[in-house]
């Protein structure tokens, strides 16, 4: 028997699941958060590591609680989140600032001047997103939060995604390079291709906007799936969890991926099924089309990683952002995050998606 604690952070609160291997899910508990929006700029979407940190701590201790153990029963803790959701840091890992959130869409312009430098220069690696860079993801946030924050760039160390801040912060890790990056968050949202060398080469990334140039350099370390550690659990946050220090914390994820994996796995092994049921309702809120078996680059929306969470495993996931939706349909992008409820499972919620797009899982999860 095994008791291990798992972790998915939503768009407005963060999920903390105590899972048996023998009896499935024990218990769960939910802590909310604050989205930070402004009237004026209904792209804007950030949220703070502290808020986040803290609202994990307290479900974390209302998790084990409810399920009527002892916290030093847990034996490992995993997570998950959006993405991208990213996070410039200075020295000792500390933010320069707050998450742009995935569904901060402030970076269109860097979006549009990302895909039109790769397809200028033949990057093959835009080919394995679809042909179009979003604004949802990494480079065009980094490269607009680089704009206008000036009086921070002389302090910038590296940018991370949201499952690997918290991994490192977890973990106690306070040297960017030494923070092991997430595959499945690094893949197409951030161009990064093991056969193609990793992420974009310094030229390319220049010609975008002489101010990334270092970043790649920035952005290096070690790079892993889920499979493999990130660390083990510092002595602080054991003592912030009620968990018991140097428990590993696996490797991050984002969440869509995450629930395909479940529902791959929990087919084929042993998990009474009414636990499984709950374990892939409550691991991942945006349901991804998965196709398991092509292993090439293809046009439109969509994006095939190999190896994106764990070893074996091809996941393709829809990416139609908000902001790129509201352009081709003239519709705003959503703005009304803050009257929903992330984890409210009971009931169903309204889609972010065009009516049409969802896919059977979104509508039911």
């Amino acid at each position: 028997m095994a008791v291990v604690a798992g972790v998915d952070f939503g768009t407005l609160s963060v999920r903390v699941s105590i899972v048996d291997s023998e009896r499935g899910m024990l218990a769960s508990a939910v802590s909310e958060y604050p989205l930070h929006r402004k009237r004026e700029d209904p792209e804007y979407a950030t949220q703070s590591h502290g808020d986040h940190m803290r609202a994990l701590a307290t479900a974390t201790r209302d998790a084990v609680k409810q399920a009527d153990i002892s916290g030093d029963q847990v034996q490992a803790i995993a997570l998950d989140t959006t993405g991208s959701s990213v996070i410039p840091v200075g020295q000792d890992l500390q933010p320069l600032g707050e998450y742009y959130l995935w569904c901060d869409h402030r970076a269109k312009g860097e979006a549009d001047e990302i895909t039109a430098a790769a397809h200028r220069e033949k990057l093959e690696a835009i080919e394995w997103c679809g042909g179009v860079y979003s604004s949802e993801w990494g480079f065009s946030k980094l490269l607009h939060w680089l704009r206008h924050n000036p009086d921070q760039r002389g302090n910038f160390a590296s940018a991370f995604e949201h499952c690997d801040m918290v991994a490192a912060t977890l973990c106690g890790i306070a040297d960017p390079k030494k923070v092991k990056r997430s595959i499945c968050a690094m893949g197409h949202k951030w161009l990064w291709n093991a056969k193609l060398g990793g992420l974009p080469p310094e030229e390319f990334l220049v010609k975008v906007d002489p101010l990334l140039a270092g970043v790649r350099g920035k952005l290096d370390g070690e790079y892993a799936t889920s499979e493999h550690i990130a660390g083990t659990l510092s002595p602080f946050w054991a003592e912030k969890l009620g968990l018991t220090a140097g428990i590993p914390v696996p490797v991050g994820a984002f969440d869509a991926q995450r629930r395909r994996h479940l529902n791959l796995h929990y087919r084929n092994h042993a998990l009474p099924e009414s636990g499984a049921r709950r374990l892939r309702r409550g691991a991942g809120k945006r349901a991804s089309p998965a196709n398991w078996n092509r292993s090439r680059p293809f046009r439109g929306r969509r994006h095939l990683h190999r190896h994106c969470g764990a070893r074996g495993y091809r996941c393709r996931l829809a990416q139609q952002g908000a902001g790129e939706l509201s352009r081709r349909t003239n519709r705003p992008a959503p703005n009304d995050m803050g009257q929903r409820r992330s984890h409210d499972f009971g009931e169903s919620q309204p889609s972010r998606r065009h009516p049409g797009m969802e896919s059977p899982e979104h509508r039911a999860g």
